[in-house]
Order: structure tokens, then sequence, then C-alpha cells
């Protein structure tokens, strides 16, 4: 998978996450994911 598409599907997940009312979630995925996803958010 593409790391923009790990990225969008990982945002994704995300808001769906907090949309369920969950405000705490682990992160068991590796470190390139992490890193995407870190990066994503800090570019808004």
């Amino acid at each position: 998978m593409k790391s923009y598409l790990a990225t969008l599907y990982g945002a994704l997940n995300a808001k769906k996450t907090l949309l369920a009312g969950f405000t705490t979630v682990r992160n068991v995925g590796g470190k390139l994911c992490r890193c995407c996803t870190q990066t994503a958010i800090k570019e808004g």
C-alpha cells in the first residue's frame, strides 16, 4: 500500500474512532504508518 493511502485510511479510521466516543487509541502498527500519520497531522 502506498504511504499516502495508508495515511488517508488512518485519518478516516481515526475520525470513525473519535465519533464512536473513544479518546485514547493505541497504535500497534509499524513505524512507517505512525510517521506518515504524524506528518499528515502536522501539515493539516
